[in-house]
């Protein structure tokens, strides 16, 4: 996902900034409705409702998949905000940016940087295969083998950037993915 604009007119970090709390606390509120919503189908089942039971059951399952929606939403607002974070200022709540240190961390875990590392290799050194497509980034990454081994020793070497593993990440979700992307994600791994 480039920082580019969104529909709105604004830079992407800063819709980014105003869509994260609201995402945030939209989660929050379909949690505490799912949650709810599960106790009163479990209520419903212990007196013999069976017959409203099974509604509250669908709709706990509905908010279950609202609030993992929003989630996703929310770490991928948290992730445009991390790439810019060195371009814009730092006038954030301390909840916003509670969220953001504990997505950085995430990102930046060492499970999650071996995790990637090996999804790099295996894409890097994967075989084609003539019934079985290739993910786009495997086709770039088999075609960039150097650069691939390259990032994938720095993930495993030493905490990386996490503008790298931001844009990395990005570059494995991409439908086409870029060498331009690649070449950044390399130079943002050599120079952390």
């Amino acid at each position: 996902m480039p920082v580019t604009k969104k529909m709105n007119g604004l830079p992407a970090p800063a819709a980014a900034a105003q869509d994260l709390p609201r995402a945030r606390a939209a989660r929050g509120v379909l949690v505490r409705q799912a949650l709810a919503m599960a106790a009163m189908a479990v209520l419903a089942a212990l007196t013999g409702f069976a017959w409203l039971a099974v509604p509250a059951a669908l709709g706990t399952l509905a908010l279950a998949a609202g609030a993992v929606v929003l989630e996703l939403r929310s770490r991928r607002d948290a992730d445009v905000m991390l790439h810019s974070a060195p371009f814009t200022g730092e006038g954030r709540d301390p909840e916003t940016s509670a969220v953001l240190a504990r997505r950085a961390a995430a990102l930046t875990a060492p499970r999650h940087l071996r995790a990637l590392a090996a999804s790099v290799r295996a894409h890097a050194h994967s075989g084609r295969h003539i019934l079985v497509p290739q993910p786009p980034a495997a086709r770039l990454l088999s075609s960039h083998v150097e650069s691939a081994d390259r990032i994938a020793a720095a993930l495993d070497r030493r905490p990386a950037d996490v503008r790298a593993v931001v844009e990395l990440e990005w570059l494995l979700s991409d439908p086409r993915p870029s060498e331009d992307r690649l070449r950044r994600v390399e130079r943002l791994l050599a120079a952390s």
